[in-house]
């Protein structure tokens, strides 16, 4: 769940807080019923300018991701800070060094992870393609055609056909 926060949310939620009568807060004696009572119309506000969303997230068949793969990634971008402040030629080739070190090693994961995979698999030429696939980010065109429309007349495709009949 995410609140997505911009300035056209944020102007609004300005606008609700400057039209928002702030009566029963000062009228009350008590300091823990005005509190309560700012808080119920400051989080109504809140809570309708800047709305929970749902964020659905893919998992990313990364099997080859280690924990030393992880460790060093985040080494590579505390060193890449400290390169970006510093301009020193001697941290900058250490990172660069670094660098190239750690793709040889996520190659090498990588290698590794789908050279077992093709190992266990029964169709050893459709799991290549399929990894091939997957490192080119290609997917197979899913788009299923339901229904054309010819001269005012509605055709429906057959279920396991993308032709029109």
């Amino acid at each position: 769940m995410i609140r997505k926060i911009n300035a056209c949310s944020i102007n609004d939620f300005i606008l609700k807080l400057s039209h928002e009568n702030w009566d029963s807060v000062f009228s009350s004696d008590d300091v823990n019923a005005a509190f309560n009572s700012f808080l119920d119309s400051y989080l109504r506000i809140f809570n309708s300018s800047f709305p929970l969303k749902r964020v659905y997230t893919t998992k990313k068949n990364n099997n080859w991701i280690t924990l030393g793969i992880l460790t060093s990634c985040k080494r590579k971008r505390e060193l890449y800070l400290a390169c970006r402040s510093s301009k020193n030629p001697d941290s900058i080739n250490h990172y660069k060094k670094y660098c190239k070190i750690l793709s040889v090693v996520i190659k090498e994961a990588k290698k590794l992870r789908y050279a077992e995979k093709i190992k266990q698999s029964s169709n050893k030429n459709k799991t290549i393609w399929d990894i091939v696939k997957l490192e080119n980010n290609k997917a197979g065109n899913n788009d299923m055609i339901n229904y054309l429309s010819v001269d005012g007349n509605i055709k429906k495709s057959t279920r396991n056909s993308k032709y029109i009949q």
